[in-house]
């Protein structure tokens, strides 16, 4: 008879807990839905702080809520735009599983706006397993698929793995720039080490070219000044020339005379001052980092040398 009993009474434990378990879900369904609708409604307001707490306790709610775009847009109203971009990311890979076009298409434009102020850094290493490190964080071991978003600026680049010298760099990174790093480790046994040289991409010749340029014009200023001066001259020798036209020419021939000579000087410096850039701005440092470069760390002797390539 207790035997039984017991056996009821687990039943009627049972029974109460399934009728129990959707009068539950209900329930943080419905707290979820107030908490979105306030979250919302602050978010209107320009309460963005608050705002974000609630879009938060929507999804310690309900984990399965998709509300990485609204949180994303909080956040970059915050001004935490790498934080946005990484949310956006998210949403773009939870819409692609969820084959939700639309919803990845959104994700895609708010981070597309969002790229032009926040940096990034995808680092691939020729040493499977290797452990990545960025200031001082662990970002996993190679191959990392992800993209990590930063804050434009100096950040330290640290790639190690048993047997190989630890490659140590510091990447220097611009708003909008969001370079491909790949770093080739050497082994222990290398003489030297992994120091690490540098061969900078050198900069375009930009000022060569400007200087250049103002040499021609100022060249070809001073032919026009020139030929108008031959002109006026050869009228000025006429035996028909009246008097007071000779009078205007003899007072204007020197003018133009001084003055194309004098351009001429000024663009035979500029040419001269273009040919001396021409050599000295190819090893003046290295150019800006620009979006999507591939950044290629790869061993050249004793070290470790810096190219790149698009």
């Amino acid at each position: 008879m207790a035997a039984t009993m017991s056996k009821i009474g687990k039943l009627v434990l049972l029974l109460a807990l399934a009728a129990a378990a959707p009068a539950s879900a209900q329930s943080v369904r419905d707290e979820a839905a107030r908490a979105l609708k306030e979250a919302r409604r602050l978010h209107e307001v320009r309460d963005y702080e608050t705002a974000l707490a609630k879009f938060l306790e929507v999804e310690r709610l309900l984990p399965a809520s998709r509300l990485d775009v609204l949180v994303a847009a909080t956040l970059e109203a915050l001004g935490r735009t790498v934080e946005a971009a990484e949310r956006l990311e998210r949403a773009i890979r939870r819409a692609r599983r969820a084959q939700d076009e639309a919803q990845e298409r959104v994700a895609r434009r708010r981070l597309e706006e969002l790229w032009r102020n926040v940096s990034s850094v995808r680092v691939s290493c020729s040493v499977l397993g290797a452990t990545v490190l960025l200031d001082g964080r662990v970002l996993g071991e190679v191959p990392i698929e992800r993209r990590i978003y930063l804050a434009p600026g100096s950040h330290r680049l640290r790639v190690r793995a048993h047997g190989h010298e630890t490659f140590d760099r510091t990447l220097v990174l611009y708003p909008g720039d969001h370079p491909m790093v790949n770093v080739e480790l050497v082994r222990s046994s290398s003489r030297g080490g992994a120091r690490t040289s540098a061969s900078p991409r050198p900069r375009r010749r930009v000022w060569t070219w400007v200087v250049l340029a103002a040499a021609g014009a100022t060249f070809a200023t001073a032919a026009a000044i020139g030929a108008w001066g031959k002109s006026e001259y050869d009228e000025y020798k006429s035996p028909t020339l009246t008097g007071e036209r000779w009078d205007e020419l003899q007072r204007s021939l020197p003018w133009k005379e001084r003055t194309a000579n004098a351009l001429f000087g000024v663009g035979g410096a500029l040419a001269a001052a273009a040919v001396v850039l021409f050599f000295t701005e190819a090893r003046g440092g290295t150019e800006r980092p620009r979006s999507e470069r591939r950044v290629s760390l790869t061993p050249a002797g004793s070290g470790v040398a810096f190219s790149t390539s698009f």
